[in-house]
């Protein structure tokens, strides 16, 4: 435990909690303040409810960059703090738009991840560098917190900078049954990265997982695949550049695939000069 009481055995190993120094820190701007801070760490309701009927705005209080009241009733698994504060106008995306869902999602129980998304919290990052919610529970290998963004609308086929796509992380991460589930939602099995890397070169890499349950989600991902049009092993980096920059991507024989982004292929002549 710590000085805002959080529960480090209802998160994930690793997962970072606020610590009693930020917690004071978030509570020293005015009397309101520490006083709405202090009922949020000591989980006392009604003092928080009667803070907040006084004045709304209390509920938005937070330091501006990783930790605000939602998190820290997060942090203290105080599912009727967070009940209140979603209530009462907390932003379910945070100060800055990723810390609430974040540690929800390494929460060993889905509750408050469901709550932060049910109030509003979105399910896809809210800014170019933020964090990516997906990226998050794929990470974890957390089945249920990708099904449960999915079902929030998350945007399956989103992509970063570098072209890379949730579902290529899940197959470079050797979580497989993570990457059916994504093909099952619509995941582009032709979506190429900037360097002409795809999924099927990902999958095709010799490593292999070593739960039983990942091998076989492995072969159907693999099946999936093969029924898209793709053939094993799959076309080099080189060629599917090549083809890219040519206008011939994905093949004519693809199924489900869609063409490359603009941005993408400006990026990627700028990587690859000809």
């Amino acid at each position: 435990m710590s000085g805002c009481d959080a529960r480090a055995d209802g998160f994930v190993v690793g997962t970072v909690l606020p610590s009693p120094a930020s917690v004071a820190a978030l509570g020293r701007d005015g009397h309101s303040t520490r006083d709405m801070v202090e009922a949020v760490r000591d989980g006392d309701l009604a003092k928080a409810r009667r803070l907040l009927d006084a004045d709304p705005a209390l509920a938005r209080i937070g330091d501006g960059e990783n930790l605000d009241l939602l998190t820290l009733a997060v942090a203290r698994d105080d599912r009727a703090m967070v009940s209140l504060l979603l209530e009462k106008g907390a932003p379910p995306d945070g100060p800055n738009g990723e810390t609430p869902l974040s540690l929800a999602l390494r929460a060993r129980e889905p509750w408050h991840a469901q709550a932060l998304l049910q109030a509003g919290a979105s399910p896809d990052p809210v800014a170019p560098d933020a964090f990516w919610p997906l990226d998050e529970a794929i990470a974890l290998n957390s089945l249920g917190a990708v099904r449960l963004l999915l079902d929030h609308g998350a945007d399956v086929n989103r992509a970063d900078r570098t072209g890379g796509t949730p579902l290529e992380t899940a197959v470079a991460m050797r979580n497989y049954r993570i990457a059916e589930l994504l093909l099952e939602r619509g995941a582009d099995p032709w979506a190429v990265g900037v360097n002409g890397d795809t999924i099927a070169s990902a999958l095709n890499a010799p490593v292999r997982p070593a739960e039983p349950a990942e091998a076989q989600a492995e072969t159907r991902v693999k099946a999936r695949m093969t029924a898209a049009g793709w053939r094993f092993p799959p076309p080099s980096a080189q060629v599917v550049r090549a083809e890219v920059l040519a206008g011939r991507w994905p093949p004519a024989d693809a199924q489900g695939g869609r063409p490359p982004s603009p941005e993408l292929v400006q990026r990627m002549r700028e990587l690859w000069p000809q």
